[in-house]
């Protein structure tokens, strides 16, 4: 397994992390979104 990146999520962050297997259907700009199909964390930004 390759490591791609790496990352720290504080208590704080946790406020903005969306865990489900469809993207955020209204997300802000820095919601975190982990999929739990890919189990892949994605950052959300340029929102519009």
């Amino acid at each position: 397994m390759n490591i791609v990146g790496t990352g720290q999520i504080t208590l704080t962050d946790l406020n903005d992390v969306v865990a489900s297997t469809t993207a955020p259907s209204n997300p802000i700009d820095g919601t975190m979104w982990f999929n739990t199909t890919d189990k892949k964390i994605i950052c959300i930004y340029n929102c519009r």
